[in-house]
């Protein structure tokens, strides 16, 4: 058994959860069909994947895979301990021929000189029907027998992977280290078809997000039960990492179904991470102000905000209407997140200016209104749409409980009315004075007839 990642994936793009979920559902999987156990799958074979990240051997040890294979990548060794940056260290194989070829008589040639190199007496040679190695052929299978009666010939005996890794394994110590990155061929496969990365991207960061949604929900409200498993969407992702889809250089509609199944994807993250989003919400938030009866802050509805920046987000909302809000800032990374907060309120018909946002402990926070969007004049439907910034930390895996109302004014406003139907008009002088001059005028042509310099 060869396999231990579910495709052979890319090995550069693909982020260090991905790579370990490559282990854990092929192993699970692998291992109940054929009642073998998991730790028996300890090779990666990937030979015809593009580059090598320096942050395999990591990953892999902790994942229970201690020997790699691989063709592409690295003209050095052939037979190395690839070291990562935290010392972890896996048995490499790169082949010194290639990893789908037919069986004939060259299969010898170089054999003395790589033998005496790494010091042994045995070699792999790969062979098979189509690409990646595919089934041996009974071309192959004769040429073979009949090879193995050649005279001055090497020996030939049909073997496994498994064979020859443990062959290398009681001699590791005698081959070199190597400590660097296995990369790169093809290099333009890393910046060309954008859309399909993209997708792997953010379908990785929106499961991700979710998961630890669920483990918030769950830590916090008892009983709670998640939706539909994240595996199935894993799974999805995990496939659509192969090497020939993930960097675009398969055909057209290798892009296009991996994107249509990138939508499915979101659309089951999104699901799951709101159900958790909305629980955790119903079950922390007292709502201590009553909705107004004639309250209109629907907005957009509660899709609004999940497209916006095309990051495919959660659904963005708010609690109550009139002139207090609350919001639940959810922060699912492993550091403390300090940075500004965009607040979307929908019919807010106090004063921008004199907006607040306070936490439950009535911390307040920096705030800043921001100009309406340009051509619809903040106007969407018959609604009014302003937002504000704030400056605002929330835990790592956690939430922040925030209150949006407005401050008191510092002082009561004075507003001038004009009436238009009558003016008000006397004969008395009008005064202007400061504590350097006074100045009067005649009311009825604005003629100053004094004006006093206080000073002398």
């Amino acid at each position: 058994m060869t396999a231990s990642t579910w495709v052979e994936n890319d090995k550069n793009m693909p982020s260090g959860e991905s790579m370990a979920r490559h282990l854990l559902y092929t192993k699970k999987y692998l291992s109940n069909l054929f009642e073998i156990p998991e730790e028996s799958l300890n090779l990666d074979f990937e030979p015809d994947t593009f580059g090598h990240s320096r942050n395999l051997p990591e990953i892999l040890i902790n994942g229970g895979v201690t020997r790699y294979y691989h063709c592409r990548g690295y003209d050095g060794e052939k037979i190395f301990r690839w070291r990562g940056l935290s010392g972890a260290e896996v048995l490499v194989y790169c082949e010194r021929s290639w990893y789908s070829v037919f069986v004939g008589s060259e299969l010898y040639q170089g054999m003395a000189e790589f033998s005496e190199r790494y010091g042994i007496n045995k070699l792999l040679y790969v062979y098979g029907v189509g690409d990646h190695g595919g089934g041996p052929s009974r071309k192959d299978i004769e040429r073979l027998l009949d090879m193995r009666n050649w005279p001055l010939f090497p020996t030939i005996q049909f073997g496994t992977y498994k064979e020859f890794y443990d062959y290398l394994e009681e001699r590791k110590e005698q081959f070199p280290v190597v400590d660097k990155e296995l990369n790169y061929v093809f290099t333009g496969c890393y910046t060309s078809q954008s859309r399909i990365k993209m997708a792997n991207r953010l379908g990785e960061a929106r499961l991700t997000d979710a998961e630890v949604l669920e483990c918030m929900a769950r830590s916090s409200i008892p009983g709670y039960q998640p939706g539909k498993s994240m595996e199935e969407g894993w799974r999805t992702i995990l496939f659509n990492q192969f090497h020939d889809i993930l960097p675009g250089s398969g055909t057209r509609e290798t892009r296009e179904h991996a994107l249509g199944e990138f939508q499915n994807t979101v659309a089951l993250a999104s699901a799951a991470g709101t159900r958790a989003i909305d629980a955790i919400c119903d079950a922390v938030i007292e709502r201590s102000e009553p909705l107004a009866a004639d309250d209109t802050a629907l907005g957009a509805g509660v899709g609004n905000g999940t497209n916006r920046k095309g990051n495919y987000g959660f659904p963005i909302g708010g609690r109550n209407g009139g002139n207090v809000r609350y919001f639940a800032l959810f922060n699912t990374t492993q550091e403390v997140r300090t940075e500004p907060v965009e607040f979307i309120l929908w019919d807010w018909m106090e004063d921008l200016e004199l907006v607040r946002v306070t936490d439950l402990e009535g911390n307040e926070y920096p705030v800043q209104s921001l100009p309406r969007e340009p051509g619809w004049g903040g106007l969407y439907w018959g609604h009014t749409l302003d937002k504000v910034m704030a400056w605002i930390p929330v835990p790592a895996c956690g939430y922040l409980l925030c209150r949006v109302d407005s401050k008191k004014p510092v002082t009561i406003p004075r507003k001038l009315v004009l009436d238009p139907r009558e003016d008000h008009i006397t004969d008395e002088p009008i005064r202007l004075e400061n504590d350097k001059i006074k100045a009067i005028f005649d009311p009825s042509n604005m003629k100053c007839i004094s004006l006093i310099r206080k000073e002398d």
